[in-house]
């Protein structure tokens, strides 16, 4: 058990405590809870990049793709019909990408739930 800290003018722990006293205090006022919550939201905020990493990419192919056939239309109404194919699309995979997102999100809220309930 920690002996009782003595604090100076400034609030901050006596020096002479030691680290090791200093730590196990941090810990039992959270500090454990805190790493825990560190460790979940590193895992989601990483799941986070490699969403948007992963949708970016497909977004790119469909551009790609959507210019290649804007080129090669034989007529404007093809043209028109090729564009809103694709504005549908754009609509339909963010919606279903703010999904992905808001689930992550959630994943993350809950690891944070977790680690102040005990």
């Amino acid at each position: 058990m920690a002996k009782a800290k003595e604090t100076g003018a400034a609030g901050m722990i006596d020096p002479e405590q030691g680290m090791l006293d200093a730590w196990r205090d941090l810990q039992s006022s959270g500090m454990g809870s805190l790493a825990a919550f560190a460790a979940a939201a590193a895992r989601e905020w990483g799941a986070i990049g490699s969403e948007a990493i992963a949708f970016l990419t497909r977004r790119l192919e469909d551009d790609l793709t959507t210019q290649q056939k804007l080129l090669h239309a034989a007529s404007p109404e093809e043209f028109r019909h090729i564009q809103a194919e694709f504005v549908q699309r754009a609509m339909d995979q963010y919606a279903e990408e703010t999904g992905r997102m808001l689930e992550i999100g959630d994943r993350l809220l809950h690891a944070a739930a977790r680690t102040t309930e005990g």
